[in-house]
Protein backbone atom coordinates (compact mmCIF):
# COMPACT_ATOMS: atom_id res chain seq x y z
CA UNK A 1 0.00 0.00 0.00
CA UNK A 2 1.24 3.51 -0.64
CA UNK A 3 0.97 6.74 0.80
CA UNK A 4 -1.89 7.34 -1.82
CA UNK A 5 -3.87 4.49 -0.80
CA UNK A 6 -7.05 5.23 1.18
CA UNK A 7 -9.23 2.78 3.03
CA UNK A 8 -12.19 2.62 0.18
CA UNK A 9 -10.97 0.35 -2.44
CA UNK A 10 -9.24 -2.06 0.13
CA UNK A 11 -12.37 -2.58 2.64
CA UNK A 12 -14.55 -2.38 -0.92
CA UNK A 13 -12.55 -5.50 -2.20
CA UNK A 14 -12.75 -7.04 2.01
CA UNK A 15 -16.39 -6.47 2.03
CA UNK A 16 -17.38 -7.42 -1.69
CA UNK A 17 -15.32 -10.79 -1.41
CA UNK A 18 -17.64 -12.09 1.39
CA UNK A 19 -19.44 -15.16 0.39
CA UNK A 20 -21.50 -15.81 4.03
CA UNK A 21 -21.03 -13.54 6.46
CA UNK A 22 -20.21 -9.99 7.47
CA UNK A 23 -20.36 -9.43 10.94
CA UNK A 24 -19.94 -5.73 11.91
CA UNK A 25 -19.23 -3.02 14.67
CA UNK A 26 -19.18 0.74 13.72
CA UNK A 27 -20.55 3.56 15.17
CA UNK A 28 -22.13 4.95 12.34
CA UNK A 29 -21.97 3.39 8.64
CA UNK A 30 -23.31 6.03 6.06
CA UNK A 31 -21.36 5.95 3.14
CA UNK A 32 -23.69 5.46 0.02
CA UNK A 33 -21.02 3.06 -1.75
CA UNK A 34 -20.03 1.13 1.00
CA UNK A 35 -24.35 0.85 1.90
CA UNK A 36 -24.88 -0.43 -1.64
CA UNK A 37 -21.97 -3.15 -1.44
CA UNK A 38 -23.43 -4.69 2.22
CA UNK A 39 -26.88 -4.25 0.37
CA UNK A 40 -25.93 -6.10 -2.57
CA UNK A 41 -23.87 -8.64 -0.81
CA UNK A 42 -27.22 -9.20 2.07
CA UNK A 43 -29.02 -10.21 -1.44
CA UNK A 44 -26.78 -12.80 -2.77
CA UNK A 45 -27.50 -13.92 0.66
CA UNK A 46 -24.95 -13.09 2.71
CA UNK A 47 -25.18 -12.93 6.40
CA UNK A 48 -24.87 -9.17 6.70
CA UNK A 49 -25.21 -8.16 10.85
CA UNK A 50 -24.25 -4.62 12.01
CA UNK A 51 -23.82 -3.31 15.54
CA UNK A 52 -24.57 0.11 15.17
CA UNK A 53 -25.77 2.78 13.96
CA UNK A 54 -26.58 2.89 10.20
CA UNK A 55 -27.72 6.00 8.48
CA UNK A 56 -31.11 6.02 6.49
CA UNK A 57 -30.18 5.15 3.39
CA UNK A 58 -28.88 1.75 5.87
CA UNK A 59 -32.40 1.43 7.63
CA UNK A 60 -33.18 -1.84 5.48
CA UNK A 61 -29.52 -3.80 6.43
CA UNK A 62 -29.93 -5.73 9.54
CA UNK A 63 -28.43 -3.72 12.51
CA UNK A 64 -28.98 -3.14 15.98
CA UNK A 65 -27.84 -0.45 18.33
CA UNK A 66 -24.88 -1.38 21.29
CA UNK A 67 -27.25 -1.73 24.34
CA UNK A 68 -25.93 -0.17 27.39
CA UNK A 69 -22.69 1.21 25.88
CA UNK A 70 -21.05 3.76 23.92
CA UNK A 71 -19.94 1.67 20.68
CA UNK A 72 -16.51 2.65 19.98
CA UNK A 73 -14.86 -0.13 18.21
CA UNK A 74 -14.34 -0.67 13.83
CA UNK A 75 -14.26 -4.18 13.03
CA UNK A 76 -15.89 -6.69 10.05
CA UNK A 77 -15.07 -10.20 10.19
CA UNK A 78 -15.76 -11.43 7.11
CA UNK A 79 -16.58 -15.82 6.32
CA UNK A 80 -15.09 -16.70 10.20
CA UNK A 81 -12.22 -16.47 8.58
CA UNK A 82 -10.71 -12.80 8.23
CA UNK A 83 -11.22 -9.62 10.00
CA UNK A 84 -10.43 -6.13 9.76
CA UNK A 85 -10.06 -4.06 12.79
CA UNK A 86 -9.01 -0.45 12.93
CA UNK A 87 -9.57 3.16 13.60
CA UNK A 88 -11.93 3.35 10.25
CA UNK A 89 -15.75 3.39 10.09
CA UNK A 90 -17.67 2.93 7.13
CA UNK A 91 -18.49 6.80 6.83
CA UNK A 92 -17.12 8.92 3.77
CA UNK A 93 -14.90 11.21 5.38
CA UNK A 94 -13.61 7.98 6.57
CA UNK A 95 -12.97 6.31 4.16
CA UNK A 96 -11.59 9.01 1.82
CA UNK A 97 -9.76 11.88 3.17
CA UNK A 98 -8.46 10.83 6.75
CA UNK A 99 -5.65 9.01 7.71
CA UNK A 100 -6.94 5.86 9.62
CA UNK A 101 -5.35 2.74 10.38
CA UNK A 102 -6.38 -0.77 10.82
CA UNK A 103 -5.39 -4.48 9.95
CA UNK A 104 -6.46 -7.03 8.53
CA UNK A 105 -6.15 -10.33 11.14
CA UNK A 106 -6.11 -14.11 9.81
CA UNK A 107 -5.07 -16.10 12.99
CA UNK A 108 -8.07 -18.14 13.27
CA UNK A 109 -8.19 -18.05 16.96
CA UNK A 110 -8.27 -13.86 16.76
CA UNK A 111 -10.91 -14.32 14.13
CA UNK A 112 -12.85 -17.12 16.91
CA UNK A 113 -13.02 -14.58 19.61
CA UNK A 114 -13.64 -11.19 17.80
CA UNK A 115 -16.97 -13.80 16.47
CA UNK A 116 -17.45 -15.06 19.98
CA UNK A 117 -17.46 -11.29 21.38
CA UNK A 118 -19.71 -10.52 18.10
CA UNK A 119 -22.60 -13.23 18.92
CA UNK A 120 -22.53 -12.57 22.49
CA UNK A 121 -23.46 -9.03 21.86
CA UNK A 122 -26.01 -9.54 19.49
CA UNK A 123 -27.55 -12.11 21.78
CA UNK A 124 -27.96 -8.95 24.09
CA UNK A 125 -29.98 -6.64 21.40
CA UNK A 126 -33.29 -6.58 20.58
CA UNK A 127 -32.91 -8.71 17.85
CA UNK A 128 -31.12 -11.25 19.51
CA UNK A 129 -33.31 -11.89 22.40
CA UNK A 130 -36.07 -12.02 19.98
CA UNK A 131 -34.32 -14.89 18.46
CA UNK A 132 -33.90 -16.88 21.38
CA UNK A 133 -36.91 -16.42 22.15
CA UNK A 134 -38.08 -17.51 18.68
CA UNK A 135 -35.86 -20.47 19.39
CA UNK A 136 -37.20 -21.32 22.87
CA UNK A 137 -40.78 -20.81 21.56
CA UNK A 138 -40.79 -23.33 18.53
CA UNK A 139 -38.27 -25.92 21.13
CA UNK A 140 -41.04 -25.81 23.28
CA UNK A 141 -43.52 -26.73 19.79
CA UNK A 142 -41.19 -29.24 18.64
CA UNK A 143 -41.29 -30.91 21.99
CA UNK A 144 -44.87 -30.59 22.29
CA UNK A 145 -45.29 -32.28 19.10
CA UNK A 146 -42.98 -34.58 19.83
CA UNK A 147 -44.86 -35.64 23.04
CA UNK A 148 -47.75 -35.74 21.37
CA UNK A 149 -46.63 -38.14 18.48
CA UNK A 150 -45.85 -41.24 20.61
Amino acid sequence: MNRKDNARAHLSAFIGEAKKQLLIYDPKVSDIRIIKLLKERARAGVDVRIIGKVSARADDLIHQKFPGRRLHVRAIVRDGRVAFVGSQSLRTLELDKRREVGVFVKDLASVKELIATFEHDWAVTVLGREHDEGRHDNAETDAGELVASR
